[in-house]
């Protein structure tokens, strides 16, 4: 929290395919042959079997632009135009960091094919993550891959990257005026006039900011909020405000904050995750805390 760090990009995952790479994919003259995994298999594009690759890359050059993108060999039904596409955002700076495959199953016809379920992972190169679940079904049709049905859906993370951020009053207030409508932007500002907590004492008219390096739903929340170490209480602070990126959430809670070695304060973000069921109240718990006296110990 105290020194903004850009994460250190993992590089193409060494975990591959298994076994499928030679399994799955059939010679010449073979039928195809299917596998009912036992626990997901994650793969990068360069190690995945070829189709697979084709119609993961495909899918993802839609994701980016519109129906009218040229994706030989892999083919789309009309229909399917517009389910590749989110409508407000394109994925501009994010590179496929890796494929998940849950399932693999032969394609719903009386030609060879495939169905396919798994899960994108995008990554930028500060580290903020976007994940896509998806559901393909392709047959081969001569020299192309004509995919006749696919679904793509926001993958929420079961433990989002959620980090914490405190800010002078007078530079968040700048934040919010100069950056607040570009995620990156707002991202760049914090690396530059984030306080050093370690350094730090007193007390500080500081904001608090939460914010997740993962995209997650509409319907999942985040705040910022401080408690008493002691019992826990709520501490009541200043302007409370929350913004939506595409996905990426930002909280900022402003306040006056306690940073000296014997604060009783417990700087938090808290997380409630998209409710499994409709009209289920939000359930927040403590996602990341900061306790400005044990830093400065």
């Amino acid at each position: 929290m105290s020194h903004w760090k850009f994460p250190r990009i993992c590089g193409l995952l060494a975990v591959c395919f298994l076994g499928l790479a030679t399994n799955v994919l059939a010679e010449p003259g073979e039928a195809l042959r299917f596998f009912s995994l036992d626990e997901p298999v994650t793969t990068t594009l360069d190690q995945a079997p070829d189709d697979i690759a084709q119609v993961t890359m495909a899918i993802v050059a839609r994701m980016r632009t519109d129906g009218s993108l040229d994706t030989a060999p892999v083919v789309f039904a009309p229909s399917m135009a517009d389910r590749l596409h989110e409508k407000p955002f394109r994925y501009d700076g994010f590179y496929v960091e890796s494929v998940t495959v849950s399932f693999i199953g032969p394609a719903n016809s009386f030609e060879g094919g495939r169905r396919i379920y798994g899960t994108l992972q995008f990554a930028d190169q500060l580290g903020r993550r976007a994940a896509t679940a998806f559901g393909v079904e392709y047959v081969f049709d001569g020299a192309e891959i004509y995919v006749s049905d696919v679904a793509l859906k926001l993958a929420v993370p079961v433990d989002p990257d959620i980090r914490l951020y405190l800010l002078p009053t007078e530079k968040a207030s700048q934040m919010l005026n100069d950056a607040s409508n570009n995620h990156l932007e707002m991202m760049a500002f914090i690396a530059e006039h984030a306080i050093d907590v370690n350094d730090a004492s007193g007390i500080c008219s500081c904001a608090i900011v939460a914010t997740t390096f993962d995209r997650i739903p509409g319907n999942a929340h985040l705040y910022a909020s401080v408690s008493n170490t002691h019992n826990g209480e709520k501490i009541v602070m200043g302007s409370h405000y929350v913004m939506d990126y595409d996905g990426w959430r930002v909280a900022v809670l402003e306040g006056q904050i306690d940073l000296s070695t014997s604060s009783n304060m417990s700087i938090e973000a808290l997380f409630a995750a998209a409710p499994t069921q409709i009209d289920t109240p939000a359930t927040f718990a403590v996602a990341q805390s900061f306790v400005p006296g044990e830093a400065n110990q």
